[in-house]
C-alpha cells in the first residue's frame, strides 16, 4: 500500500481580527535597506587619485582620413617620471575637446549652444604615445650650480612605431623640461603613411608652445603680485614719514591707514604676455620713485636737527 505524498506546504493559520497583545502591529516602519555590494576599491578604502594638473594644455585635433590626432602637455617632476606613474596619468586623461566627435568624447547629445547635455563613456585611443623630459641631478653633484643638472628622457610608442621619437624631438627643439607630452591617435584602419609623423609633431608642438606661454604668464603674474606688495610697503613708509611727529612723552602713535593696491588686482584674468610685461615695467618705475622718496624723507629730519643744534650753539657762544 503506497504512502501518501508529503507536501512542504505549511498550513495557514486562521486570520485573527485582533492583533496579539504581545505583538503590536507596525505598519509605519519602512523595510530595512538592503546593503549595497561594495567594490574592491571601496572595500580596501583606496583613496581616489588626485586630479590632473590644472596646467594641462591641449592641441587642436588633426583629422586625416579615418585617423584623429590630438596632443596633451602637463608638468611632471623627477620623482613622477616613471613608467607606472605616467601610465596612471594617461589613464585619467579626458578627451573632451569640443572639436572631437561626440562618440569619441563621450557626448551623446548636444544642446542648441553646442554644449554637451549628457555624458557617456567615450572611445579610447588606439595609441597613446608619450615622451617625458626632466632635469635630474648629476651623480656626485651638489645641486648648487646650473651645470649640476642634466636632462633625462623617457618615451613610449604604445604601438605607434617611432611616434615617441618625434615627441622627444619637439621637446628638445622647444627646450622644454619637467613636462610630459602625450599624443593620442584614433586609427580607423586606413594607413596614411609617413604623414602621420608630421601630425604627431604638429599637435605636440602646439600643446608645448601653449604650455610654455601659460607658464610664462603664471610667472609674470607672480612677479606682479610681489611688486604690488613692495609698492604697498614703500607707500606705507612714505606716508609714515609725512605724518607729524607725536609730542614727546606721548604713548599714542599716529595711526596710518594704507589702502593696498592689491584691492583691485585682476591679474588672474590676464593672459597677454605683452600687457603683463608692460605692467611690470610700470610697477618697477613706481618702485624706483618711491625708494627715492623714502630716502629723501629720511634725510630731511636729520638736516633739520643739525641746523637747530647749530643755531642753539651760536646763541650760547654770543651770550
Amino acid at each position: 500500500m503506497e504512502e501518501p505524498e508529503l507536501t512542504s506546504q505549511k498550513r495557514k493559520e486562521p486570520e485573527s481580527s485582533q492583533a496579539s497583545p504581545n505583538k503590536r502591529a507596525r505598519t509605519d516602519d519602512p523595510t530595512p535597506p538592503q546593503s549595497q555590494p561594495q567594490s574592491l576599491i571601496t572595500w580596501l578604502k583606496v583613496p581616489p587619485p588626485p586630479p590632473l594638473s590644472s596646467s594641462l594644455t591641449t592641441s587642436n585635433p588633426i583629422f586625416d582620413k579615418d585617423s584623429i590626432f590630438i596632443a596633451y602637455v602637463l608638468p611632471i617632476t623627477e620623482k613622477e617620471a616613471t613608467f607606472k606613474h605616467i601610465a596612471g596619468l594617461i589613464e585619467r586623461l579626458e578627451h573632451g575637446h569640443p572639436k572631437l566627435p561626440d562618440v569619441i568624447a563621450g557626448r551623446s547629445k548636444r544642446d542648441a549652444a553646442g554644449g554637451s547635455t549628457s555624458k557617456k563613456k567615450g572611445i579610447k585611443p588606439s595609441h597613446n604615445m608619450w615622451a617625458a623630459r626632466h632635469l635630474a641631478l648629476k651623480k656626485g653633484a651638489k645641486g648648487t650650480r646650473p651645470d649640476d643638472y642634466e636632462p633625462r628622457e623617457l618615451a613610449n610608442d604604445d604601438g605607434e612605431a617611432h611616434g615617441s621619437e618625434h615627441l622627444l624631438k619637439v621637446l628638445r627643439d622647444e627646450g622644454s623640461s619637467d613636462v610630459l607630452v602625450v599624443c593620442s591617435r584614433w586609427f580607423g584602419g586606413t594607413l596614411i603613411g609617413p604623414i602621420r609623423f608630421n601630425h604627431i609633431e604638429t599637435c605636440a608642438r602646439e600643446a608645448v608652445v601653449e604650455y610654455t606661454k601659460m607658464e610664462q604668464v603664471f610667472t609674470l603674474r607672480q612677479e606682479l603680485e610681489e611688486l604690488d606688495d613692495l609698492v604697498d610697503e614703500l607707500r606705507a613708509e612714505v606716508n609714515q614719514a609725512e605724518q607729524p611727529k607725536p609730542a614727546q612723552g606721548s604713548e599714542v602713535d599716529a595711526e596710518i591707514s594704507v589702502v593696498k593696491s592689491g584691492g583691485s588686482r585682476t591679474y588672474r584674468l590676464m593672459t597677454d604676455v605683452v600687457k603683463l610685461e608692460r605692467l611690470i615695467k610700470a610697477k618697477s618705475m613706481t618702485i624706483k620713485v618711491l625708494i627715492e622718496k623714502v630716502a629723501t624723507k629720511k634725510i630731511e629730519p636729520e638736516e633739520e636737527d643739525g641746523q637747530e643744534g647749530g643755531v642753539e650753539q651760536d646763541t650760547n657762544t654770543s651770550s
